[in-house]
């Protein structure tokens, strides 16, 4: 799934966001963060990708908030608050290319 993938590069370039307050992120903080992120970029580089995939924002913020928090019980899985928050931060300095 492209958000799985998102979700690594964000990962890989966002693991220093990981101070602070970021740490101690709730999952369900962390994944409304995440969606509200991605779910925003996507509408500022594609407003019509967004609507043909999700139809609204608000459908695309629950959508993935949704996927995220199942996340972290998946097998293999080590992911927490504090990593999905610091790829939600992440996205701020992600272009358009990488949708």
């Amino acid at each position: 799934m492209r958000v799985v993938s998102r979700l690594a590069l964000a990962v890989s370039s966002g693991l220093g966001a990981l101070s602070g307050g970021a740490c101690d992120a709730t999952l369900e903080d962390a994944c409304a963060d995440l969606a509200a992120a991605e779910c925003g970029h996507l509408r500022a580089c594609s407003d019509a990708l967004l609507v043909a995939a999700y139809g609204d924002l608000a459908t695309c913020e629950r959508t993935i908030a949704a996927s995220c928090a199942a996340w972290p019980s998946l097998p293999g899985a080590h992911l927490g608050g504090g990593v999905i928050e610091a790829c939600a931060q992440a996205y701020a300095g992600h272009p358009c290319e990488l949708l």
